[in-house]
């Protein structure tokens, strides 16, 4: 396959300059993206509507439909707090065409409905309309959801009744819900970062006070300024003709107009704080301690994460990940073990952020006893930045990595519709690559057979170093006789074992 050797030259060119991954936004000019997976039909309308459409027969005469809008909690103003996640239930409110009895009529009689099926998800940047497992024998079926999406992406009837009555359903799930893991993720997310950041202080459920009085032509403008063709994409996977459903998707979406002066849409940075945080929550909905470290640094540029580059970056840090964690599951495993269970990931920062990336340990104590667990792992991750992986660890993760991917391909052809169609949401809304499992596999064959221990271990450290801005949060119990740490405590405590 010609593109298949390109790619593999290219690489072979440029591993050298990228195996210190620091200086490729100097070389990402230099550097084209990974080619689209060739399974899927790809493109992009002139007002900016992006489908991707894959054929899969694992699931005769069904499909996966996800329509995706690059909108979420972290675009909304002080008094929008909540209009994403309310626009996410007035798609099924009505819409120019349809009324609501006759969307509930539609998917109802395919059996379909908010909860079972149809899946709603409003997060800091993105909301996601997935439709599961819909049934595409009859073609008219297809057109019709086609049609009603349509309606979803610039079309809601916006009903003023409507939106006092969601908004009150969303006020009273809100007061009814006792979450513990949802209200110490709003705590951490509040106290790790500056005051007034959209990550904080928006949450994508929204603010009550926000939803029980606010003007409705507000909702409205919201909805004109954000839902535009060029911030929306559908993906389709299913058993399908990818070809006819292009041609219908052409011709829904082909004429909505493109807005003549859109506003930008910009994800929220993350300052970098070279001074170490520390953050101590309790609950009384947890049993067990969480530990996090997160070793954060800024993001490498889209377009590089969408070469080859990124790809070598992925090889890295999973790298790194795999033998990381094959040390902290050895400990854990052991009896009398200072920790129950410990994980090495390379993630956005806090899990959400598109500008940060990060290192980041997690650690779970029994009870309340944090100080052992987070001096053993931590212990683990300063002694291997002193000294390193090995050259057995090393060959062991790479070979299990390919294993991985083999695997992979064996059952790419076989993958739940759900899966995949998720796989493309995500290089939609995240970015990054998707060229194919076989390309992949050849890529990652080659950089295997390129990249060195000493290359991984350099990356490391650099990546763990002390000029990473480093984040430490601690969620324990609650209850009678458990007294928390300060926070400075745990910086201490951090700075012994791991300085």
């Amino acid at each position: 396959m010609p593109h298949v050797r390109l790619h593999h030259l290219l690489l072979l060119s440029t591993i050298a300059l990228l195996l210190s991954w620091t200086s490729t936004a100097a070389a990402q000019d230099e550097i084209p993206p990974l080619p689209m997976d060739p399974e899927a039909l790809t493109g992009t309308l002139d007002n900016g509507f992006t489908y991707i459409i894959r054929r899969s027969t694992t699931e005769p005469g069904r499909a996966d439909i996800t329509f995706a809008v690059k909108v979420g909690s972290s675009i909304e103003k002080a008094d929008e707090a909540g209009f994403s996640n309310l626009l996410s239930y007035m798609a099924f409110k009505g819409t120019r065409h349809r009324s609501q009895e006759e969307l509930a009529s539609f998917f109802s009689a395919r059996g379909l409905k908010i909860g079972d099926r149809i899946e709603l998800s409003v997060t800091h940047d993105e909301t996601l309309y997935s439709i599961r497992d819909f049934p595409v024998g009859q073609q008219s079926d297809l057109s019709d959801l086609l049609w009603i999406i349509k309606g979803w992406s610039h079309e809601m009837s916006l009903d003023s009744k409507d939106m006092e009555d969601v908004s009150q359903q969303i006020i009273n799930d809100m007061d009814t819900s006792d979450c513990a893991e949802s209200r110490i993720r709003s705590t951490i997310l509040e106290r790790a970062l500056p005051i007034g950041h959209p990550y904080g202080v928006h949450t994508p459920v929204g603010n009550p006070k926000v939803l029980r009085a606010f003007p409705y032509q507000n909702l409205r403008d919201f909805y004109a300024r954000w839902y535009r063709p060029d911030l929306q994409g559908i993906i389709v996977v299913g058993d399908i003709s990818p070809r006819e459903v292009e041609r219908r998707i052409k011709s829904v979406f082909g004429n909505i107009a493109k807005p003549s002066e859109p506003l930008e849409r910009v994800y929220p940075e993350i300052p970098e704080h070279h001074k170490p945080q520390a953050i101590v929550v309790t609950d009384r909905g947890i049993q067990n301690t969480t530990i996090t470290v997160s070793w954060a640094h800024t993001a490498a540029a889209p377009e590089v994460k969408a070469s080859a580059a990124g790809l070598l970056m992925d090889y890295n840090t999973q790298m790194i990940t795999m033998m990381m964690e094959k040390r902290l599951q050895d400990i854990a495993s052991k009896e009398g073990a200072p920790f129950i269970d410990a994980s090495f990931k390379y993630t956005p920062f806090l899990d959400i952020a598109m500008t940060e990336d990060a290192f980041t340990l997690t650690v779970t104590a029994l009870g309340a006893k944090y100080q052992k667990a987070l001096e053993s792992a931590v212990g683990v991750i300063r002694e291997t930045r002193d000294s390193g992986f090995t050259e057995a660890e090393y060959q062991e993760a790479s070979k299990k990595l390919l294993e991985q991917v083999e695997s992979f391909m064996d059952t790419d052809q076989h993958m739940p519709n759900s899966a995949m169609a998720e796989r493309y949401t995500i290089y939609f809304t995240r970015g990054g690559y998707a060229p194919g499992v076989e390309l992949q596999r050849q890529l990652l064959t080659t950089i295997s057979e390129q990249v060195t221990l000493d290359a991984v271990n350099n990356n490391f450290r650099q990546l763990v170093g002390s000029d990473q801005s480093l984040t430490i949060t601690v969620a324990m119990p609650r209850k009678p006789g458990v007294v928390a740490p300060s926070g400075n405590t745990v910086l201490r405590l951090f700075d012994h074992t791991f300085n």
